[in-house]
């Protein structure tokens, strides 16, 4: 699953954007096994770019991304940290 930005979607004013993959345990009580940051990005368009990426090349080598693991572009604005 990769999350996507609405159509009226801004940049959040981030200074970066982080690519998350969260690994969840989806039997009950379901909750969030790992997460890892994998990649930053200058924008969210790249990082959404590469998550899909990772989904379409894991689909056309055969090996499609399982459902619990979850994919997604998380804004972080440095002047907030």
């Amino acid at each position: 699953m990769i999350l996507m930005p609405s159509k009226n979607s801004k940049s959040y004013g981030a200074d970066m954007w982080l690519l998350i993959i969260i690994t969840l345990q989806l039997t009950p009580p379901i909750h969030v096994i790992n997460a890892d940051m994998a990649e930053t990005f200058a924008n969210e368009e790249k990082c959404l770019n590469r998550a899909k990426n990772i989904m379409d090349q894991a689909y056309a080598e055969g090996k499609p991304v399982p459902p619990q693991i979850n994919l997604g572009c998380v804004p972080l604005n440095g002047r907030d940290v």
